[in-house]
């Protein structure tokens, strides 16, 4: 209701003083805007048991890096007139990989860093996932229904001396329909299924990535597990 809408009041406004009415809406915002800005944000720690793939592993023995800042990925983020939230998404992106490479791969082991050339031996190649991009949605409008999650990998992989072979940026994408005022839940979900997503593309595509596939025509004798040389 606009503030002329509102019927006269029955005594006279001293002159130059606003209705209340065309006060409140301004007031009403400001007060809206201190309250969130003091609420706690809504925290989604995304927590999930992902499905090992049901893919045939590529005969190669892989050593896999987890750097500090995909352990500990957080995201925070206020959207304006509504709310701020926080993400973690660290041990749920350990826990995606794991078994998303352990079935990727004929052996797998995880390094505690980047190693130097010549330190790492009877392995193939290195993997360093990393996240680097996070954005969501939520219903704003009495029309929206559904919370949104886009969220894009990225993964570096080198060959045991530590040349680069290829960086492969993969993107999931998870909507999840939502209820009440707070869709923790749905984004939530949405973020698992996006998860899942990205999850899906790496282990039909790993192989066929043209830096990968490239690399591994050159180097045909670093399938040795496939071989029984391993």
């Amino acid at each position: 209701m606009t503030p002329s809408s509102h019927p006269e009041a029955p005594f006279t406004r001293a002159p130059g003083r606003l209705p209340w009415g065309a006060l409140a809406p301004a007031l009403l915002l400001a007060l809206l805007l201190v309250l969130s800005g003091c609420a706690s944000p809504a925290r989604v720690a995304v927590e999930a048991q992902f499905p090992t793939p049901l893919v045939e592993p590529l005969p190669l023995r892989a050593a896999v890096y987890y750097e500090a800042a995909l352990r500990e990925f957080a995201h925070s983020e206020t959207i304006p007139q509504h709310s701020q939230w926080e993400f973690e998404l660290g041990q749920a992106s350990i826990g995606f990989f794991q078994p998303l490479f352990g079935a990727l791969f004929q052996q797998v082991q995880t390094l505690e860093r980047l190693p130097e050339p010549g330190e790492v031996g009877q392995i193939d190649l290195i993997v360093a996932p990393r996240l680097e991009r996070f954005e969501f949605d939520i219903p704003r409008h009495r029309d929206s229904k559904f919370a949104e999650v886009w969220m894009q990998y990225r993964l570096y992989i080198y060959a045991p001396d530590g040349t680069p072979i290829a960086e492969w940026p993969v993107t999931g994408y998870g909507k999840s329909a939502a209820s009440g005022t707070l869709p923790r839940a749905a984004l939530h979900d949405a973020a698992v299924r996006a998860m899942r997503e990205a999850g899906a593309t790496i282990s039909v595509k790993f192989a066929s990535q043209p830096d990968v596939r490239s690399w591994l025509q050159e180097n045909s004798h670093v399938h040795s597990v496939q071989n029984g040389d391993g």
